[in-house]
C-alpha cells in the first residue's frame, strides 16, 4: 500500500487518492525491472514502522538503467 494509505490510517490523512495509483505504477515497475520489490515490507510491520520507513529508506535503482527511467520512478513512486 501506499505510505498515504498508512498515513490515514495513523493520522487521518487524505487516504486514497490518485496519487496512490501512481505510486503503485512506480512500485509495480520497479518489481517488473530489477525483480523485487524497492521496500522490505512484510505482515508484521506495524502501520508506524511502515510510516518511518516511507520516510527513512532510499530506494536504490539499478545503476544500469537509463537516467530518464530512474527519474520516472522517483518522481511516482
Amino acid at each position: 500500500m501506499a505510505p498515504e494509505i498508512f498515513q490515514s490510517f495513523n493520522s487521518g490523512g487524505t487516504g486514497y487518492a490518485f496519487e496512490v495509483d501512481w505510486w503503485s505504477l512506480g512500485v509495480t515497475a520497479f518489481e517488473i525491472l530489477r525483480g523485487w520489490r524497492p521496500y522490505d515490507i512484510h505482515a508484521s510491520n506495524s502501520v508506524e514502522s511502515l510510516i518511518q520507513l516511507f520516510s527513512t529508506i532510499s530506494v536504490q535503482y539499478s545503476p544500469a538503467w537509463p537516467k530518464d527511467l530512474v527519474s520516472l520512478l522517483r518522481k511516482v513512486s
